[in-house]
């Protein structure tokens, strides 16, 4: 079972290091517009996300919130769970708790990202109106 949840962690830390890649690389050639936006003439929950998190990591904050309010929140999540992942995959918690642990504080954080989504896109939709 340890060895099943270092895998699963070291999997989740090359792709959130695949997804700032990436971003880091390819944040130009981003298509603009969005297709949820274009078809219902509504703004999704993470429209200018990627956008957002990308000018985060190259330093921009103001511009970063401006794209999207979550977008440093995103990037600052990212680099957590990069950590932890990567913590976890090269050296595993001993101990069934510890292991319980890790895996708690990832799927809170995920949970986190999802209420914070939602409660953005009711901002945006609430400023529709």
């Amino acid at each position: 079972m340890a060895e099943a949840d270092r895998r699963w962690h070291l999997r989740r830390a090359l792709a959130l290091a695949g997804m700032v890649a990436a971003l880091l690389v390819g944040a130009a050639a981003l298509p603009s517009g969005c297709l949820v936006q274009t078809l219902a003439g509504l703004p999704c929950p993470g429209c200018g996300l990627s956008s957002a998190v990308a000018a985060t990591v190259r330093g921009d904050l103001a511009g970063a919130a401006i794209l999207h309010p979550l977008g440093p929140a995103v990037a600052a999540m990212f680099l957590l769970l990069f950590l932890l992942s990567a913590a976890q995959a090269w050296r595993p918690a001993r101990t069934p708790e510890g292991r319980q642990r890790a895996l708690r504080l990832c799927r809170s954080a995920d949970r986190l990202l999802l209420a914070g989504l939602a409660g953005a896109w009711l901002w945006r939709l609430a400023a529709l109106v």
